[in-house]
């Protein structure tokens, strides 16, 4: 499970970095609300070792096959983290990919976390 560990933190630093990088250059213009926001994902990256040689979409797949049951959980970390540029612009787009029509009903079905949280409260 450590080995998971580090490339679900490596998928998303590098999905943090690009859109900081996307930020810095301007490209994309954080709501003023959220430049705090930025601050903080850029100390949660400074330490994160990434493989530069291997995309978050290889590193989304990787986690997909050794984590088949976490599907659901990992393609939502991916889809936020492909969004996060235009999320830094407009935070509500992360609602839109939470709300999409049928994510709610998936995720409370479907999800891992869901079945565990079941669990504990049954």
């Amino acid at each position: 499970m450590e080995v998971n560990l580090s490339v679900i933190q490596a998928m998303s630093a590098q999905n943090i970095a690009r859109a900081l990088r996307m930020v810095d250059s301007g490209e994309v213009k954080v709501d003023p609300k959220l430049q705090s926001y930025c601050e903080l994902l850029r100390q949660m990256i400074k330490d994160v070792e990434t493989d530069k040689a291997t995309t978050p979409d290889q590193k989304e797949i990787e986690l997909k096959k050794t984590l088949p049951f976490m599907n659901l959980e990992i393609s939502l970390l991916a889809n936020i983290g492909k969004s996060l540029p235009t999320i830094l612009t407009d935070p509500s787009e992360a609602i839109k990919l939470l709300y999409t029509p049928d994510a709610l009903p998936s995720f409370f079905k479907d999800s891992m976390t869901m079945k565990y949280y079941y669990k504990a409260t049954a």
